[in-house]
């Protein structure tokens, strides 16, 4: 394998390809987002209520806050579920590794010719069902953190279907 990126010839497929690599990450990006959001807010959220804090003082526990979730691991720790509910948290955070560190590992330039699409398509497929569970969840249980009402059980299948069909769609 060469040092340097030698390959750069860009086709149809292998552009569509890429696309799908990049809206894979970005549903990736969403839920480590909406993980450390959440737990991070958990954080926050009681000691600014028992106390009156001055603004520096909320600025100090926001950092620490950040600091400390740093970690899509951590974060979901912090949420403490019960196992069922760990477990979609869990899948979805290992699916969101694979995106992030694994999919594009000997991807480069004109993949046509390299690449098992049927079944690189099957991984991902895999990988963002995974995510759109977790994301699914996570989503609800903000919006019960906020007040809110959680997502009807009946557009939850409709939604992953379609975060799946977004991605993996050329």
């Amino acid at each position: 394998m060469p040092i340097f990126f030698e390959d750069f010839e860009r086709t149809e497929n292998s552009d569509e390809i890429f696309g799908v690599m990049g809206r894979a990450l970005v549903i990736a990006t969403r839920f480590d987002s909406m993980c450390k959001t959440l737990a991070r807010a958990i954080d926050l959220k009681f000691p600014a209520l028992l106390q009156r804090i001055s603004d520096s003082d909320f600025e100090s526990l926001i950092e620490k806050s950040k600091k400390k979730y740093s970690t899509l691991d951590k974060s979901i720790k912090k949420i403490e579920l019960s196992r069922d509910l760990f477990v979609i948290l869990d899948d979805a955070r290992k699916a969101r590794n694979a995106v992030v560190h694994d999919l594009a590992i000997g991807l480069e330039g004109c993949v046509d010719t390299k690449l098992d699409e049927v079944g690189f398509l099957s991984e991902v497929s895999k990988c963002i069902f995974d995510l759109a569970r977790g994301e699914v969840l996570i989503s609800n249980l903000i919006q019960v953190f906020n007040g809110e009402e959680p997502m009807r059980s009946d557009r939850i299948l409709a939604y992953r279907d379609g975060v799946v069909s977004w991605v993996i769609e050329k």
